[in-house]
């Protein structure tokens, strides 16, 4: 153990990774699975799955462990090549020259855009793989044959989706940030503090608060910015989860939408399996039969 310290440490931080990576994978695939599962309902209402997440994780574990564990390799991959650039530039901190800096910056910066386009390249590769059940390099390649056919489309839909996404965890973080700031410093302190003298000048109703729900005591601190802050942070990290989830079910009805329109085509034989408002927007229809009713059997396509 005392020989091989370095290299068990190096071992326990890659399987860390790797493991974070993976559980990471399991949550996208299985949100991928379970909007799939509405999307590929043809009747919204009634072939929908009972359960769609848990379905979704049952087969996320029972047939795509292989592929989760692939994709979370590669990501892994090149996040211990980031933490070997950024050991080497901590030891190298005063001694490089000016080319020799500006090589490591390029590389973290390449590395940086690696690592992004991958997450987003497996994302969409987890996507198809909850719809077909396609191992990792065929679902990476649909997804991405698929969004280059639709290139114009999906840089309008990205954008839009990044900007949306950032205004709503903005919007909350600095909501929950001036709240803070108002309990610790504005209208809601100078409330409180008359709510205490109100209780302190009448004895009736300060006995009457003491035996219902305790003393009324507000909490003295030095420094109010340590205890805003830690708020500020924690509600743009649970922010960015809960929108990380809305991110998910637009990559995933966006891609269910861009194989709908291309494998059918709204023949009663062929119907499109989206709602008639996205179908609306989109400028499509489902044509009908001849009694008047929409044709088409009710299929279910998510593996």
């Amino acid at each position: 153990y005392q020989v091989n310290q370095i290299e068990l440490h190096i071992l326990n931080l890659f399987l860390g990774l790797w493991t974070i990576n993976f559980v990471l994978a399991l949550s996208e695939m299985t949100m991928a699975g379970g909007f799939a599962s509405w999307y590929w309902a043809f009747d919204k209402s009634k072939d929908v799955p009972t359960f769609p997440i848990a379905g979704a994780l049952w087969r996320s574990l029972r047939y795509h462990i292989g592929t989760l564990a692939f994709g979370a390799l590669i990501i892994t991959i090149i996040q211990m090549i980031r933490i070997c650039l950024e050991y080497v530039d901590s030891k190298l901190k005063g001694k490089e020259n000016a080319f020799a800096k500006g090589v490591l910056c390029v590389l973290r910066c390449c590395l940086w855009c690696l690592e992004k386009c991958m997450k987003a390249i497996n994302k969409r590769a987890y996507i198809v793989t909850a719809i077909y059940g396609y191992h990792f390099c065929k679902s990476a390649f649909e997804a991405l044959g698929l969004l280059l056919r639709n290139a114009l489309r999906t840089a309008v839909l990205s954008g839009v989706t990044f900007f949306v996404m950032w205004i709503g965890k903005l919007t909350v973080t600095i909501a929950l940030g001036a709240l803070s700031w108002a309990f610790f410093y504005g209208p809601l302190t100078s409330q409180l503090d008359n709510l205490q003298n109100t209780i302190s000048a009448n004895p009736n109703l300060n006995a009457t608060i003491f035996t219902s729900i305790g003393n009324l005591n507000k909490p003295t601190m030095s420094y109010y910015w340590l205890p805003m802050a830690l708020i500020i942070i924690g509600s743009y990290v649970i922010a960015s989860l809960f929108f990380g989830v809305y991110s998910m079910s637009i990559d995933t009805i966006y891609i269910c939408f861009l194989e709908d329109m291309e494998r059918n085509d709204g023949s009663p034989e062929r119907p499109y399996f989206a709602t008639k408002n996205l179908m609306k927007v989109m400028g499509k229809s489902n044509k009908v039969n001849k009694d008047g009713k929409g044709g088409g059997k009710k299929r279910f396509c998510c593996c």
